[in-house]
């Protein structure tokens, strides 16, 4: 607690960091689905990487960077900013009936 000259004592402690978002408890508007999904569905939807518009998506709510950082290792980090981007709920589909076709 600061004293009368507002120096602190050496027995202050910092206040407790707020706990990161859970991907659980947070919600936003899918434009690729078209409905409210949570962010772990954005983290892996359908695939073993995020979803390609995760940042457009989730900037403005969370900071998505350092989410996607603690969530990947450097190089599955790197691959998916390098990694193209569908802007098309068509060729989202697409791509997802192609990998089944492959799967069977």
């Amino acid at each position: 607690m600061p004293n009368s000259a507002g120096k602190s004592s050496p027995d202050d402690k910092p206040a407790p960091q707020p706990a990161p978002p859970s991907p659980d408890t947070l919600e936003t508007h899918c434009p690729r689905l078209g409905g409210q999904v949570p962010l772990r569905y954005c983290l892996k939807p359908a695939q073993e990487t995020p979803c390609p518009r995760i940042m457009d998506c989730w900037w403005q709510t969370i900071d998505i960077e350092s989410l996607l950082r603690s969530h990947l290792d450097p190089e599955q980090f790197e691959s998916f900013l390098k990694s193209p981007k569908s802007t098309d709920r068509l060729d989202f589909i697409l791509n997802i009936l192609d990998r089944l076709k492959k799967k069977t």
